[in-house]
């Protein structure tokens, strides 16, 4: 059985990550809010070498053990094409992706480009899921998207049916890092809970 690994959730601790708990080392429930839906602020091993999640909870903080107990609250990657906040996270990486903000380079901006759809494509005869945002681009459409599997942003000329390049995919990984989007499939194995499923 897999467990959950630090470097698993080590690019969220900076974005406030949610947890839930369970085990011994905190009462998950109370009658007034239901879930408690805890901060993480930092973690430690003690002196066994047993690692432990340092989480707050109103004003509390709370040591959970972080092989068993520990829960991080993420975002499924179908979500990029949900709107959350009033926006919509596919487009917002569009436009980051070829906004002309990363170092400081002359690219044409991205309101050049105009979205026409997006969407999250699953593929039953491969199992495979692909998330695919369409845009044009003078006569041709092209498509930003993000591969599970390969976990990378690509780009692509459909009109032409040729790759096209995606620099700085760390930049794009921040966003979905900073959001707590779930690109190492931690939900899928059962070592993170889906947001969606939380109780409103």
């Amino acid at each position: 059985m897999e467990t959950l690994q630090l470097k698993d959730i080590a690019s969220y601790l900076p974005y406030g990550l949610k947890c839930h708990a369970a085990g011994e080392y905190i009462d998950n429930y109370d009658l007034e809010s239901g879930l408690k839906i805890l901060t993480v602020s930092g973690t430690f091993t003690d002196s066994y070498g047993e690692r432990y999640i340092e989480a707050m909870y109103d004003g509390d903080q709370y040591e959970i053990f972080f092989n068993t107990d520990f829960f991080p609250i993420l975002r499924p990657m179908s979500d990029l094409v949900k709107e959350i906040d009033g926006v919509v996270p596919i487009v917002e990486l569009f436009k980051l992706y070829d906004s002309g903000s990363f170092g400081g380079n002359d690219r044409i901006k991205k309101e050049s480009f105009p979205v026409i759809d997006y969407k999250w494509v699953h593929y039953p005869n491969i199992n495979k899921n692909e998330c695919i945002l369409r845009y044009s681009v003078n006569d041709t459409v092209q498509s930003f998207r993000y591969n599970p599997e390969l976990r990378r942003f690509l780009s692509r000329d459909d009109t032409y049916r040729r790759a096209l390049g995606v620099a700085y995919q760390a930049d794009l990984f921040d966003y979905l890092n900073a959001h707590h989007f779930d690109y190492r499939g931690l939900i899928e194995k059962g070592l993170a809970t889906d947001i969606n499923t939380l109780p409103k």
